[in-house]
């Protein structure tokens, strides 16, 4: 894996999502799970992803309305909060692991 991504750049970010699925896909199905629907949320001055339920303020009804509507067992949502830019939103699936056997991967592996 790489040490740096640009996420302004949307094949690079769906690299990232490629290379971390495990973990990234895991955190939201774990997520899903406890809290109900939400997005995997990647932020300045953060260093790792958080799982963000709906009802929080994502300040963006299209967000809110991808959130409801993605299927959890599926596919997962992710927001990048990018310095200087707005906020990017994506639904990503890897057909050969959904998110509930992400969950279980990655929880054998930590």
């Amino acid at each position: 894996m790489r040490d740096s991504y640009d996420f302004k750049e949307p094949g690079e970010r769906r690299e990232f999502i490629v290379n971390t699925w495990p973990g990234t896909a895991g955190l939201a199905y774990a997520g899903y799970t406890a809290y109900g629907h939400g997005a995997i949320v990647f932020a300045p001055g953060h260093n790792k992803p958080m799982f963000v339920p709906l009802g929080s303020d994502f300040g963006n009804p299209e967000i809110e309305r991808t959130i409801k509507e993605y299927d959890p067992e599926k596919e997962i949502v992710v927001i990048f909060f990018l310095i200087d830019s707005p906020a990017v939103f994506e639904r990503h699936q890897v057909e050969s692991m959904p998110p509930p056997l992400a969950f279980k991967t990655f929880s054998r592996i930590h």
